[in-house]
Formats: structure tokens, sequence, C-alpha cells
């Protein structure tokens, strides 16, 4: 086999049934079944393609969770004109801690060069309604 197979070449999917069972037997100590439940197989040859060899870390979920929530935040307070306050009691947090969380979101997006438009001044919608 030549180092430059590429695990997407046409030609290997006669054999790719008897190639996964090999790989996984091979590398028992890895993932690999996991990402073929998550991926399923022809997936899972595009991601090896690519990153054989890496070694590479995922976030803990909750950081993940965190991430999210804090990109919600920002999204809401710069598309919308939900309050500070409103978000507080969303998400659970003081005030002070959504301000917090949308500077440093904003600051993130601005050191990586993302287009920052900040905080719209809206009018607050009408709540008589």
């Amino acid at each position: 086999m030549e180092d430059d197979l590429h695990l997407l070449d046409k030609d290997i999917e006669p054999y790719v049934d008897v190639f996964v069972p090999l790989l996984l037997k091979e590398c028992e100590e890895t993932l690999l079944p996991e990402l073929i439940s998550v991926f399923g197989e022809s997936e899972l040859l595009k991601f090896l393609d690519v990153f054989a060899g890496t070694t590479f870390e995922v976030p803990d979920r909750s950081l993940i969770v965190r991430l999210a929530r804090d990109a919600r935040i920002y999204v809401a307070l710069t598309n919308t004109d939900i309050t500070y306050a409103e978000l507080s009691s969303e998400y659970d947090l003081k005030e002070e801690s959504i301000r917090k969380c949308y500077n440093r979101v904003e600051a993130i997006l601005k050191s990586v060069g993302a287009n920052v438009s900040g905080r719209k001044k809206k009018s607050r919608r009408n709540k008589s309604r």
C-alpha cells in the first residue's frame, strides 16, 4: 500500500468492509468505534483521510455549553432589543455577568478579525400590546 493512498479513492470501495474491522482491531485503544457510530463509515474515512496521525483534544462538554450560551447572549444583545435584565433572568445570571460575557465575546471576535457591529441601539418593543 502506498503512503499517498487517499481513503476516499474509488478503488478502496471494494475492500472497505474488510478495512474497517482491521482498523478497529489494530486501534482498539482509540475512539474509532465511537467515531463510526457518530459519523458512519464513509464520513469516518473522510475524517481519517484528513486527520490521520493528528492528535487533538476535544473541549469538555461544559466548556462547549458555556460558549454556546455566551454566543446566544452576544447575538441576542447585538441583534435584538432584549435587555440585560431579561437575559439575566433567562440565564439565571447577574446583569453584571451578562455585561462581562458580552464584552468578553466582543473582544474575542475583534481579536480574530470578525466583523463586530456591537450592541445596536433600538427602542424597546411596546410591551402593552
